[in-house]
């Protein structure tokens, strides 16, 4: 296979993201690696950000918008009109950190054993954040260590194995574990492939991420799961008490007006 063969699908999934999803379609379209299959599956966006996918549409070959049932249900759905050897989801607000970061990913041949490949990332202030991938990491209880804007996966692999909608916020996590534990090879490249954006359900509810990094990695009975859980559902139960309190004392400040 000539390297100029091997061909890239890269898959963004949107919702309501006006603000962000030209920066990622711009950061696509404008790679310099010359096959590269460009897919949009959108949650039938209200806000404007189908027309801004619209004004790029000679340069996406897929835009699908119809409702979906979350991030995990619309990259599933990419799967089926994926053409590359290799796949990478760069979702709204995300971006490839330059112009020829996927040729340089792609300026060799990969051999049918490597299942991934990847690279680590910038914040958008510029930082290049290094993590010690879940592979490499001996501990039972383990979180990815990569970020999926940065990986691409083997089409084929991701088809069979898919997304779990079993695990709301690490889906990712658990197709690429899934993909290691078959016995396939990765590659590590040692410069950044994308800029991330932050935030993003897993921030909002870690105690979910620390679930779904239990059950992938099956250590949901180790000391270190059930400490973390303990913490985050300490920490809800005293916010909750703290907000009744805080309820009922201004209810009796409040009474105690009304009576004088």
């Amino acid at each position: 296979m000539n390297i100029d063969t091997i061909k890239i699908s890269v898959v963004t999934v949107c919702y309501n993201v006006e603000k962000t999803i030209e920066q990622t379609i711009l950061s696509v379209i404008g790679q310099t690696y010359p096959n590269i299959q460009y897919i949009i599956i959108d949650g039938n966006s209200t806000d404007g950000t189908m027309d801004i996918v619209m004004k790029y549409k000679k340069h996406i070959d897929i835009i699908v918008s119809e409702p979906d049932n979350g991030i995990y249900d619309a990259m599933n759905k990419s799967l089926q009109y994926v053409k590359g050897d290799f796949l990478n989801f760069m979702n709204a607000g995300d971006m490839f950190c330059s112009d020829d970061v996927v040729s340089k990913v792609f300026n060799r041949e990969y051999d049918s054993s490597v299942g991934f490949i990847f690279g680590t990332l910038l914040t958008k202030g510029g930082h290049e954040e290094k993590h010690l991938p879940f592979m490499r990491n001996p501990a039972k209880y383990k979180k990815m260590g990569i970020s999926h804007q940065s990986i691409f996966v083997r089409s084929e692999l991701a088809k069979r194995i898919r997304f779990r909608y079993d695990l709301p916020v690490a889906a990712d996590y658990g197709m690429i574990y899934a993909i290691w534990k078959e016995g396939y090879q990765y590659v590590e490249h040692d410069f950044p492939i994308c800029i991330f954006e932050g935030g993003g359900f897993s921030v909002r509810k870690p105690w979910l991420l620390t679930h779904d990094i239990a059950v992938i990695t099956g250590s949901t009975n180790t000391v270190k799961y059930r400490r973390k859980m303990f913490t985050y559902w300490a920490r809800y139960y005293i916010q909750a008490i703290g907000k009744i309190f805080h309820v009922t004392l201004c209810h009796r400040d409040y009474s105690d007006m009304s009576n004088s």
